[in-house]
């Protein structure tokens, strides 16, 4: 993710388009009912790193190591994600010797990332709800939902962290004022307010006031900057 080593533009939009949709599964419709999203990061071209947190508890949260591309060649979508998440889940409640078998290969802001390769290919568990939500999707776009256009700020991963007192959401973004992901971390309180200036201005430059804010970066971004206590973005 710091370097933007991509196999194509091809592979780049899929990989835009998939973070875009992953967003929808950070929140359950009830409180403590199921796994949510908790982050996405790309550490390697054709990788992602996929956190959840079971029953929405973040000292339950695991991580998964998914390949972007199919065993075909083409890129995997949300519903291919999805799969593979349902699986994971479905194994860590009713197989729990299988999944406490899965190679761990990495750590993800503090959780250990393991290896999906073992049931990426299982048969899929897929819901009626799945063909319910790409109709109604199709529907309400007319097509496939729009991404930013190319040559501005996109959202490339995400992570909601926390400590002791306080939790916030970093934000993975790729801009045309610097040549490495841009770790932005938000208060999440006020992050809609902020996010579309945030966006807006990095589209132009990086903020010479930023430079204030900068802290040392994770393993998934080139520069971070902690923004969770301004007002504006300038």
């Amino acid at each position: 993710m710091p370097g933007k080593t991509p196999f194509g533009a091809d592979l780049e939009w899929a990989c835009a388009a998939l973070v875009r949709d992953l967003v929808t599964l950070t929140m359950g419709i009830s409180q403590g009912t199921t796994a949510t999203l908790q982050a996405v990061v790309r550490p390697e071209p054709d990788v992602l790193w996929l956190g959840l947190a079971p029953r929405n508890q973040p000292g339950e949260r695991y991580a998964l190591r998914t390949p972007l591309l199919k065993s075909d060649g083409s890129p995997r979508t949300y519903d291919d994600v999805l799969l593979v998440l349902r699986r994971s889940e479905s194994l860590r409640r009713h197989d729990r010797g299988r999944f406490d078998e899965l190679d761990v290969v990495g750590q993800l802001h503090g959780c250990p990332v393991r290896n999906s390769g073992d049931f990426v290919d299982d048969p899929p568990l897929e819901s009626f709800q799945d063909s319910l939500r790409t109709t109604l999707l199709t529907a309400a776009f007319r097509g496939t939902a729009p991404l930013p256009p190319a040559g501005t700020t996109r959202l490339v991963g995400f992570a909601w962290l926390l400590d002791a007192e306080t939790q916030w959401v970093r934000l993975y973004l790729d801009s045309p004022a610097d040549p490495g992901t841009l770790g932005v971390d938000l208060d999440v309180g006020h992050g809609a307010e902020l996010v579309p200036e945030l966006m807006n201005r990095l589209d132009e430059d990086l903020p010479a006031a930023w430079e204030y804010h900068e802290t040392d970066p994770d393993p998934f971004c080139r520069r971070l900057f902690d923004l969770r206590h301004r007002t504006d973005c300038r």
